[in-house]
């Protein structure tokens, strides 16, 4: 098993978004990706984890860039998983482009019950065993979003399209429902640089969710389902 998986790709080989550019949700799936790449080679993949009635969900995720990678450049990605506690992992990533280094994340991992729905705890866990490294390299870690004053600016119903192998929300639809709230002038003369998630609650099929704008804190939102459950935060910096 090698505790640290490296990978190399092109820009083209990758959803670029908007001029060409591995934008915020670009990089957000290069982790899940590589993340999910890691742990299969590991063979602590997500198949592995479903045949024993487990799977990994994704709880929290940071991503800081230097600057955007775009079309045509030679994309490499380092991860690792960096430490274990109960039922969560923090793995942590670095991305270069033709040696140079463009940025870094950070993302926690919780291992859940399919059953249950509950977190279930890493080192009962036969098939993960002993996994975590750690690398002199330094990257922030995810942290909680603070928004408490949101007010809505969007409606959204889940659709077939917007789940994943776990069939609730995929990741990135989070991410791209609250960017396609943003003006596109945005996206073209000032793109973000950096995403902060935090994913609190499962969001399943058919359900109606609220995509809300903080009145205070610049490019924060929340993600509420129809039982009034705050599900997700998000906020992107420039």
């Amino acid at each position: 098993m090698n505790k640290i998986g490296i990978y190399n790709t092109k820009v083209e080989n990758l959803a670029a978004g908007y001029g060409g550019v591995a934008n915020v949700k670009t990089m957000a799936g290069v982790c899940l990706n590589y993340a999910g790449t890691h742990a299969l080679e590991s063979n602590f993949g997500i198949t592995n984890l479903i045949k024993h009635g487990h799977t990994w969900v994704l709880a929290r995720l940071h991503i800081k860039m230097d600057r955007l990678a775009v079309c045509g450049e030679n994309l490499k990605i380092e991860t690792w998983i960096s430490s274990i506690n109960g039922a969560m992992s923090e793995r942590k990533f670095v991305f270069y482009c033709d040696d140079e280094l463009i940025g870094t994340a950070s993302s926690m991992w919780v291992v859940l019950d399919l059953n249950t729905r509950q977190g279930v705890s890493i080192a009962d866990n036969k098939i993960i065993g002993d996994i975590a490294t750690q690398r002199d390299i330094e990257i922030e870690d995810s942290e909680r979003v603070r928004c408490t004053d949101s007010l809505e600016i969007a409606k959204h119903k889940v659709k077939y399209s917007d789940l994943d192998i776990n069939n609730h929300v995929n990741s990135l639809k989070y991410i791209e429902w609250i960017l396609d709230t943003i003006d596109l002038e945005q996206h073209k003369n000032e793109p973000f640089h950096e995403i902060l998630i935090n994913y609190q609650y499962e969001v399943m099929y058919n359900e109606d969710v609220s995509l809300r704008k903080s009145q205070k804190r610049e490019y924060t939102y929340d993600i509420y389902n129809n039982s009034g459950i705050n599900t997700t935060k998000i906020r992107f910096s420039i």
